[in-house]
């Protein structure tokens, strides 16, 4: 069951074209993935669509392969219709095409081949198991290339839908890529709509590009003739004249001598593989040129050596903080950026020196006077992680609560920052001027930091000494305006301030205990870069693959080395390998890209070529003994099992008759049948089944099949049978017996039940089926024989409309026709 939200519309559907969107959902009931197509609302507009469409999905309900995507069941939703069909991995060859036209992929010729070889075969199967049933809608955004590279079409049950919507040839091409054939009156979907649709595609790969909605019909001959055919390596070379033959021919460019179904074209198409020996459409042409188009999806559309990112200036609310804050602030940062600068240097202690007559440091910035408009930010050089260490450090340490300690000491300017040549005189202030934040200098540090395994501070004693409070300054002493400006205070207040010593020493105390924190938090990340260096120089260099197929067993060859066979788990280097697999079929070869310290896997089916046939031997009359190659395998009909391909002579010999020799031709995975005459002494002991029906049944006897009614005759032995006459898609089964007389002809009459049909028109009209009026609409349980029949709908004022309907014993046929 699926969640009804499924059926709403996402902003970006997997893949959409003029039929639908497609969307993916899983099964509640099972877990499968599914995909729904959910039809655009414009098809819907025509009444009969969607009883053409139920009544094709329903009738191909049974029709199974691997070619093409299981259509499960059309389903109704608040916005229309929705075709519900197992999901296949993979990706549409319209979007390939598109991808190679854009990336100037070389499509080669033997990989187009390798895709015309899969679905010629595949379009064939669907036209001997229903013959009048075409797919009708086959298109580049109707197939489905597998990463395996196989070929998968999906949404064959629409192409009758479609068809009732009478477009002309241009509109079919133009808004829903259906290509049919020039008709005299409107187009009709059948077998050559489909074989016309095959050249088209096949013209696509050639020319390696998807076509345009200008380029057919009308330009069709023109690219065809324009065409070239392009190697492996990228070059150029005229197309061959039997493949332009066959595409022209399957375009019905001369309807004269265009194919007149997939089955034909097969047969062609392998003629045409067959004389020239320079094609190779092997899989392997196509999974290389796979392997290409994934790598042109990875990689960027244009490589950028350099990059900036632009930032807005900041407010001058943001750069500029509270004067009364500032003062205190920018001297505890100018602080701690020597503190971490220190850290950063040597080990051995440097000289301490109170703050009365230090340096100016150039830790600290003079305010600017102006902010840039933007700041342009270029690529990070490779010491910038290690830079953003000292600044954690700074912020970590500006979070601590501040008291007012005494009168100020620090540690003087050590490492990359040079003190001036002289002291700069402090001038006494009336007001704390706006000061920026101090940024450490970063270029000599950083570069330190980045080297070294392990920081080793300066003394800690040294670091506390300095910290101690200065001797208590006399009431006529000068007030040091640094630490005024520093703590927010004015000259008097520091002047009180300094006569208490219990404060003092509660400063000194508050000062040795930031100065442990500082010194702990230096430790951390030194300890934690001496961590991502290790780690970066322990990193790993190789990966693991792990290779699984089903069956076991297969060969597993990577960059050309054998590495044993799956399953199979294997280090290898990082990076890109190609992995060939190499079993009873066609290699494998699939590109893998390992990535270091991490596991790939990769899992295949490889399904087990048959490497024998088998043959069925029937002789007339039965029962003459049956040898092949000189080995006798009883008498007929008897199935040999386990030949091999090629040829071999089938002998069949009644009881006191001539030997008959057949030759007869084995293919691996098929079944080949012979029937011959045999003489017999007495008088004849076959006779002929003649069933005469108007559709086509299964004759079946023991669970055998024997033949089917297109045939005129059957050849049976003389006696009593039991036969039964299947039709599953009319829901269809009878059991006759019949008495087949020697030398003779036995006809079975076969009398069809009746279905239930409900026709109604608007306005109204009057009803023929098959040529015999019924009746005016409407017209409610009209019980008609099973099978397919033509419905005329007749109006004084609209005219006539023909419609196809095929009654079965499954459900009632509905039928409704606008004749407006």
């Amino acid at each position: 069951m699926i969640h009804p939200t499924a059926y709403e519309r996402p902003e970006t559907p997997l893949f959409s074209d003029g039929l639908g969107d497609r969307v993916v959902a899983v099964d509640g009931g099972t877990g499968d993935l599914l995909q729904i197509l959910r039809l655009r609302p414009q098809l819907l507009a025509v009444p009969s669509f969607e009883f053409a469409l139920r009544e094709r999905a329903a009738r191909l309900t049974n029709f199974r392969h691997a070619y093409y995507a299981r259509v499960r069941r059309v389903d109704r939703h608040p916005g229309g219709l929705a075709i519900v069909s197992d999901h296949v991995e993979g990706t549409r060859l319209s979007d390939i095409l598109r991808v190679a036209a854009e990336r100037r992929l070389q499509l080669d010729l033997n990989a187009a081949l390798c895709l015309i070889r899969q679905l010629v075969p595949a379009v064939a199967l669907l036209h001997e198991n229903a013959r009048d049933v075409a797919h009708g809608t086959i298109a580049a955004e109707r197939l489905i290339v597998t990463p395996h590279a196989r070929v998968v079409i999906a949404e064959h049950v629409v192409g009758s839908a479609v068809e009732q919507l009478q477009f002309n040839r241009e509109r079919l091409w133009r808004e829903l890529r259906v290509a049919v054939p020039p008709t005299a009156g409107p187009p009709r979907f059948d077998h050559r709509a489909d074989v016309t649709a095959i050249g088209l595609i096949a013209l696509a790969l050639v020319l390696g590009r998807p076509l345009r909605a200008d380029d057919y019909p009308q330009r069709a001959a023109v690219l065809l003739s324009a065409a070239t055919a392009r190697s492996t390596m990228g070059e150029e070379q005229p197309l061959p004249a039997s493949l332009r033959t066959w595409i022209a021919r399957a375009l019905q460019l001369d309807p004269r001598h265009g194919f007149a179904s997939a089955v034909e074209a097969q047969t062609a198409f392998e003629e045409v593989l067959r004389e020239d020996s320079g094609f190779v459409a092997a899989p392997v042409a196509l999974e290389t040129f796979l392997s290409r188009y994934i790598s042109a999806l990875l990689e960027p559309g244009h490589a950028e050596t350099a990059f900036a990112i632009d930032l807005p200036a900041p407010s001058p609310a943001a750069a500029a903080p509270p004067a009364s804050a500032q003062p205190e602030r920018a001297e505890l940062e100018a602080l701690k950026a020597e503190f971490v600068e220190a850290l950063a240097e040597k080990p051995e202690p440097r000289p301490v020196q109170t703050a009365t007559a230090a340096p100016a440091s150039p830790a600290r910035l003079a305010p600017a006077t102006a902010a840039p408009a933007q700041t342009r930010i270029e690529p990070a050089v490779e010491a910038t992680p290690v830079a953003s260490e000292p600044r954690r450090a700074e912020r970590l340490a500006a979070d601590a609560p501040i008291a007012a300690p005494p009168a100020e000491s620090r540690i003087a300017p050590v490492g990359s920052i040079a003190p001036s040549t002289a002291p700069t005189p402090i001038k006494p202030k009336t007001a704390p001027e706006p000061v920026a934040p101090a940024v450490a200098s970063t270029s000599a540090a950083t570069t330190d930091l980045a080297a070294a395994r392990v920081i080793d501070p300066p003394d800690i004693t040294e670091l506390l000494r300095s910290l101690d409070p200065a001797p208590i300054a006399s009431a006529a002493e000068p007030i040091d305006t640094d630490a005024a400006r520093m703590f927010g205070s004015d000259a008097n207040d520091e002047a009180a301030a300094a006569t208490g010593s219990a404060r003092k020493r509660r400063g000194a105390r508050w000062r040795r205990a930031a100065v442990i924190a500082v010194v702990a938090v230096a430790f951390g990340e030194g300890a934690l870069l001496a961590l991502r260096s290790s780690r970066k120089t322990n990193a790993p260099t190789e990966g693991t693959l792990s290779v699984q197929t089903n069956p076991p067993g297969v060969a597993v060859f990577v960059d050309g080395l054998s590495r044993g066979n799956t399953p199979a788990r294997l280090s290898l280097g990082a990076g890109s390998h190609i992995v060939e697999l190499r079993g009873r079929g066609v290699p494998r070869v699939i590109p893998v890209n390992v990535t270091a310290g991490a596991e790939v896997s990769q899992y295949l089916e490889l399904p087990e070529t048959p490497s024998a046939g088998s043959l069925l031997v029937q002789s007339d009359p039965p029962g003459a003994r049956v040898t092949v190659d000189g080995i006798e395998h009883g008498v007929a009909p008897v199935s040999v099992a386990d030949l091999a391909p090629g040829d071999h002579e089938v002998v069949l010999q009644a009881a006191g008759g001539a030997a008959v020799k057949q030759r007869v031709v084995i293919q691996a995975g098929v079944t080949s049948s012979v029937l011959a005459p045999v003489a017999a002494v007495q008088g004849p002991v076959s006779g002929w089944l003649a069933v005469k029906v108007p559709v086509m049944m299964e004759i079946r006897e023991g669970g055998r099949l024997l033949g089917t009614t297109d045939s005129e005759r059957l050849m049976m032995s003389a006696g009593r049978h039991e036969i039964e006459l299947v039709n599953d898609t009319l829901g269809y089964r009878a059991t006759k017996v019949v008495q087949v007389p020697p030398g003779k002809v036995a006809a079975v009459p076969v009398e069809l039940p009746q279905g239930t049909v409900n026709i109604n028109a608007l306005p109204w009209a009057e009803v023929w089926i098959d040529g015999k009026r019924v009746g005016e609409t409407p017209i409610g349980n009209l019980a008609v024989t099973i099978g397919p029949h033509e419905i005329v709908f007749r109006h004084p004022q609209f005219g006539e409309k023909k419609q196809a309907a095929s009654v079965t014993m499954h459900a009632p046929v509905r039928l409704s026709v606008d004749m407006k």
